[in-house]
């Protein structure tokens, strides 16, 4: 399964639901990368290399 999600925020409090919110995917074996901007910051989900990812399962999903 091919993933790509692109997320921006201002401050911390939407970070940490962002964060909350992405959790199960990391759990799934994806990588969740957090940059800095001038204006806005960037979640970046993406899926890691040689990770066979078909479905997630309902423990996954579950937060």
């Amino acid at each position: 399964m091919s993933i790509k999600i692109n997320a921006s925020f201002t401050d911390d409090s939407e970070k940490k639901i962002l964060v909350r919110m992405f959790k199960p995917l990391v759990r799934a074996g994806h990588k969740c990368k957090i940059v800095k901007g001038e204006q806005y910051n960037h979640i970046y989900v993406v899926k890691k290399r040689g990770n066979n990812l078909n479905m997630l399962s309902i423990r996954d999903i579950i937060i």
